[in-house]
């Protein structure tokens, strides 16, 4: 393993494993009184998702300023390598921790194996999205927290395009409130 790797590795342990531990909290329900709670799921998501664009942006934050010195022992490798080495590190960080919350949470029955792989696909093309958008948005701002706040304004965005036109306007309706309109016939 080449020294840049594994700086890389050690770089994004710490906030690997935080990300992993969020991804594994709705074993938590399984212990809780209330198993109707939804709070596990949501702190899971919230972590889970959050820390890969933390981890990603954290990855980022110096790539812009890497030079040729910099390099290993002389080394004339370009940034192309060495923004691919990143993103094969975070890769094969992300596939783990996914892998490790999606095989706990199914061992303690919290997904059904049956039904997972309808439902995979999504929180797959998110992970995906979420790592590419935030290293993008951490070099377009220069700064890790930029990045962050950029990636997550982009994912809102996104969320919103996605949804139906009806479904965002429905508030402003009078049938949401509870009014109907009532046709009026003329008494003959």
């Amino acid at each position: 393993m080449s020294p840049r790797i594994s700086k890389e590795v050690r770089l994004l342990f710490w906030p690997w494993c935080l990300m992993t531990f969020a991804g594994l909290v709705p074993v938590v329900k399984l212990f809780m009184a209330d198993k109707k709670s939804d709070w596990p799921e949501g702190i899971a998501v919230l972590g889970f998702f959050g820390g890969a664009a933390v981890l990603t942006a954290l990855s980022f934050r110096h790539a812009l300023r890497i030079s040729p010195p910099a390099l290993h022992s002389g080394e004339a490798a370009n940034q192309h390598k060495i923004w691919a080495e990143k993103m094969a590190v975070l890769t094969v960080g992300m596939v783990c921790a996914a892998f490790i919350a999606c095989f706990v949470q199914t061992i303690f029955g919290i997904i059904v194996w049956r039904e997972l792989s309808v439902n995979a696909i999504e929180p797959v093309l998110l992970l995906v999205i979420i790592v590419c958008s935030a290293g993008f948005w951490t070099l377009v701002a220069r700064s890790m927290v930029g990045g962050i706040l950029l990636a997550g304004i982009a994912q809102f965005a996104l969320y919103l395009l996605s949804q139906p036109s009806h479904s965002r306007v429905r508030f402003l309706t009078k049938e949401s409130v509870g009014f109907r309109s009532v046709p009026c016939h003329k008494a003959r």
